[in-house]
């Protein structure tokens, strides 16, 4: 099952209505804030994104530990403002001169389309780019490769599924304490058991101090006496923060 169809080579307004056409780049903090006060009444906005919402994003630490969901923290672009247009893709080209952009669509059924997704032409009078920015995480060796990143809703569940994951791999029975084992079996696992509970964040920043301690909260919580699902992790657990 591939693509149906071909792309349109266009996708505009006949301007006979009078408006201008502004496409805006990116979903993020300025495109959400202009399409917010916008007047669609006197130019017609369509905004491309491969995101179809708004991320509070100063809440990604708090959704990646379970204290607020997503839905709190985001909406939805065609919520944002019912009257904009919006094309889920990103800008693979612009041409100044002619006042077109190039948008290749998202491909949202990797698993069942063939082929790739189309590239549509979208015609301008304005265009706003408001793409924002990646996560730096070049800067460190080793952390593109193998740490998680918290940027988007998606990053923070994937995170929040991660953390999870570490204290179950702390809790497994080959590194439990156990009162027949011998001292330095006991100290083997023991190291283990804190290594598998130790958590890094790279990063001293906003994000980063947020959520280190919003990760303390939530270790502190899940580690008291009796009460917490983790109590046994008690003094096994880490968390250090590298700036």
């Amino acid at each position: 099952l591939g693509w149906t169809g071909e792309a349109p080579d266009s996708f505009r307004s006949d301007g006979s209505d009078g408006r201008e056409t502004i496409v805006v780049l990116g979903s993020g903090w300025a495109a959400h804030a202009l399409l917010k006060v916008a007047d669609t009444f006197k130019v017609r906005l369509v905004v491309v994104s491969p995101s179809n919402h708004f991320v509070f994003t100063p809440m990604l630490a708090s959704a990646a530990v379970g204290t607020v969901e997503y839905r709190s923290m985001s909406e939805a672009v065609r919520a944002a403002n019912p009257m904009v247009d919006y094309v889920e893709g990103h800008a693979v080209d612009v041409d100044v001169e002619k006042k077109v952009v190039k948008v290749e669509l998202e491909s949202l059924l990797d698993d069942v389309r063939e082929g790739k997704p189309p590239v549509i032409n979208l015609s301008y009078d304005r265009l706003v780019v408001a793409v924002g920015c990646k996560v730096a995480d070049g800067i460190v060796p080793g952390a593109k490769e193998h740490a998680l990143r918290l940027k988007s809703c998606d990053d923070a569940r994937r995170l929040r599924t991660a953390v999870g994951e570490c204290l179950e791999y702390a809790s497994r029975p080959d590194v439990t304490a156990r009162t027949d084992l011998s001292e330095e079996e006991s100290s083997k696992r023991q190291q283990e058991r804190r290594s598998r509970a130790t958590f890094a964040i790279v990063g001293g920043g906003p994000t980063g101090a947020e959520l280190a301690g919003e990760l303390m909260d939530f270790l502190n919580d899940v580690r008291r006496s009796r009460v917490g699902a983790y109590a046994r992790l008690k003094d096994d657990v880490k968390i250090m923060l590298i700036h």
